[in-house]
C-alpha cells in the first residue's frame, strides 16, 4: 500500500492512504499513522479520496489514530471518503465520531 504524507501551510498533516485498506494493507496505514503521530504531528487530515473500501481492520486503525493524537491534544479529520467508505463509516457510526469533511481547504 502506498502512503503519501503532505504537510499542509496550517497545522494539518494529510495522510493519504492509496487502495484498499484491509486486513493485509491496514498495518502499513497504521504505521504511517503512527509514525506521523510519533514526530510529533497532533492534527492529521486523512484523505480517503483514493480508498474505495475499507474493512473492520481499517476503522480499527481510525479509531487508534483518533486515540493517539487526541492523547496529544489534537485531532483527526476523514477527508473525501469514497461513497463505499463512506457506508461503512455510516453504518459503524463513525460519522457521529470524526470530522468528515469534502477538502482539505475545509479544515481550520
Amino acid at each position: 500500500m502506498q502512503v503519501d504524507i503532505t504537510p499542509t501551510p496550517g497545522k494539518w498533516i494529510v495522510v493519504a492512504p492509496q487502495g484498499r485498506v484491509d486486513g493485509h494493507t491496514a498495518p502499513d496505514f497504521e504505521t504511517a499513522c503512527q509514525a506521523q503521530v510519533a514526530r510529533g504531528a497532533h492534527w492529521l487530515a486523512l484523505d480517503l479520496g483514493g480508498v474505495p473500501y475499507m474493512s473492520s481492520a481499517g476503522l480499527r486503525v481510525l479509531l487508534a489514530t483518533l486515540k493517539a493524537v487526541k492523547a496529544q491534544g489534537g485531532g483527526l479529520a476523514l477527508v473525501r471518503p469514497q461513497a463505499g467508505v463512506r457506508e461503512v463509516l455510516e453504518i459503524s457510526g463513525f460519522l457521529n465520531i470524526f470530522t468528515v469533511v469534502g477538502n482539505i481547504s475545509d479544515l481550520a
